[in-house]
């Protein structure tokens, strides 16, 4: 008698502001509604959809990095995914980016960031604040060389 394969695991692709988790799970054609279950430090999913492996039932059960707030929590089921918002609940840790997803130190081949739901961190904004600032000053500078440069040429033909 042949053993039951495992329940494959969709692909996740996750990212964070300073207040919440952002998981899209890849899944089309979720017609039922999936069982999600969240609590303050376990994140699990089942549910029926067209993924990696074709139709079928894809789960996971994860330990968030840190703890999240369940009750306040977003689900929503849409042709092509289904998307979890949820808030981190550490106020010390609120402002602070995760590493990433998991409490477990392993790499998961299914869970992979989604870079357009990361915010940028403080140093890359000072950094693009620099940088800016740097071109401004760059620019001003050859602004006024080139007026100088125009002065004493309308001063030569002067003379």
């Amino acid at each position: 008698m042949p053993s039951a394969s495992p329940t494959p695991s969709p692909f996740i692709y996750w990212g964070q502001s300073a207040q919440n988790i952002f998981i899209k799970i890849a899944l089309k054609d979720v017609t039922e509604q999936p069982d999600v279950d969240l609590s303050n430090d376990h994140i699990s999913f089942e549910g029926r959809g067209v993924g990696a492996h074709g139709d079928c039932v894809y789960k996971f059960s994860i330990k968030p990095y840190r703890h999240i707030s369940p009750e306040k929590s977003r689900l929503r089921v849409t042709g092509s995914e289904v998307l979890l918002d949820i808030p981190k609940r550490d106020t010390t840790a609120r402002d602070e980016s995760w590493p990433r997803l998991t409490k477990d130190v392993a790499k998961h081949a299914w869970i992979r960031p989604d870079f357009d739901k990361m915010d940028i961190s403080d140093d890359e904004e000072e950094m693009q604040r620099e940088k800016k600032r740097l071109e401004k000053e760059y620019i001003d500078k050859l602004t006024s060389e080139m007026a100088e440069t125009q002065d004493k040429g309308q001063y030569m033909k002067l003379y």
